[in-house]
């Protein structure tokens, strides 16, 4: 009898327990969600427009099995409007068929025209509101209709998680002239004082790809733009950064053409930066020198040069550079180097005492003296040749 009482105390309790298990019961398959990829914010007509770009699971890995080639993942792109930033997302919320999931977002694409300081803090509000979104997403920009750049897909039909869009920064380690930014990067440095943003900015090239006999438009970084002080300074265009790369200490690989008076001698590949900056007053302005030691590798030579005019060229070309991309950005106000956050950080006391004489003025006298130090290598003795130019080819 004891040995059936424990029995039914056993099986009495294992019941007991399993009523109490909530299981899996409510669980939902990956399938039936919907991920927010991508979100967009645009502000036009008294309006905020906020635009979702979402992805199916079950067809991201359809198209990575397949290669991409024959499968076009879909891709759909919500809109929604408001007065203000919740109303335009609920607004979208109303035509959604399934619960929205923003646990894995990517990007945050603001328009150029909603880079103001309002927007901005709306936008940084409702993510500091919400556990599911992260601080390492992409935060980037864009000139163009934000249902173009989240319509634009990838090479070969591939998922546009592996676009510029969603993954600057494949590209970047490959050729590093504008660097990607991470959401907390951007808060940080839009919060501290001295600091401008640096944003970069999407544009869509509709020329250089082709898919069979039809160009198809592809994504680039077209430039950055520059906020300081919650304000939009300006955009330049990526030609007009260019200096910005012998500044940024991140810098992996980038391109340099070597070239004086017209004359094309061919490309290096730098793949060391390491710039310094040191400041001095000038009455009551700060005046900044700036020293670049730079390395890389020849990838192309077009002409017999000797490796010390190899290196005074590439100096010479990157001295322009800096100075080019600092004067477009004194002529719309901006500090495109962050010369006054480096004072701010390195040197306060010159900076307090410069801010209580009514702060930096950015003027060409700003920037002092550049000194460029650059030193080139053969890719190696079994590949590397002088290539010439067309006529001389022809006549080896």
């Amino acid at each position: 009898m004891s040995r059936l009482c424990k029995y039914v105390r056993t099986a009495a309790s294992i019941v007991l327990v399993a009523s109490l298990l909530s299981g899996c019961w409510g669980m939902r398959e990956v399938e039936h969600l919907l991920y927010v990829n991508s979100i967009g914010i645009d502000y036009k007509d008294n309006k905020y427009i906020v635009y979702f770009q979402i992805l199916g699971f079950k067809n991201i890995a359809k198209v990575e099995a397949s290669g991409g080639s024959n499968t076009k993942q879909p891709t759909v792109v919500g809109k929604g409007e408001g007065n203000t930033l919740d109303q335009a997302v609920f607004n979208l919320y109303r035509t959604s068929q399934q619960r929205l999931e923003f646990s894995h977002i990517r990007t945050i694409l603001f328009h150029k025209r909603a880079l103001d300081a309002n927007i901005v803090k709306d936008m940084l509000e409702q993510i500091n509101r919400y556990y599911e979104f992260r601080y390492t997403v992409w935060v980037q920009a864009t000139d163009r209709p934000i249902e173009d750049v989240f319509s634009t897909y990838p090479l070969l039909q591939t998922s546009v998680l592996y676009s510029q869009l969603n993954d600057p920064h494949d590209i970047y380690t490959q050729s590093s002239i504008i660097e990607p930014m991470f959401l907390y990067t951007f808060i940080a440095d839009w919060t501290e004082p001295a600091r401008t943003v640096l944003v970069p900015y999407l544009s869509i090239n509709e020329t250089q790809w082709r898919e069979g006999e039809k160009q198809v438009p592809k994504l680039f970084q077209g430039g950055v733009c520059f906020l300081y002080q919650e304000q939009l300074k300006g955009c330049l265009t990526r030609t007009e950064v260019l200096g910005l790369r012998w500044l940024d200490k991140h810098t992996v690989r980038t391109p340099l053409v070597i070239g004086e008076n017209d004359k094309n001698y061919g490309l290096v590949v730098m793949d060391t930066v390491k710039p310094k900056i040191k400041v001095r007053l000038q009455g009551e302005q700060p005046v900044f020198s700036i020293e670049v030691e730079v390395s890389g590798v020849i990838s192309e030579l077009l002409h017999n040069v000797a490796p010390a005019q190899m290196n005074r060229i590439a100096e010479k070309n990157i001295e322009r550079q800096i100075k080019d991309t600092f004067a477009a950005g004194v002529k719309m106000k901006a500090d495109v180097y962050n010369l006054e956050s480096w004072m701010y950080r390195t040197e306060p006391s010159m900076w307090k005492k410069v801010d209580k004489s009514g702060g930096m003025r950015l003027t060409k006298e700003t920037l002092g003296q550049i000194k460029v130090k650059a030193t080139t290598k053969s890719g190696g003795l079994a590949k590397f040749h002088i290539l010439g130019t067309q006529e001389e080819r022809k006549n080896r």
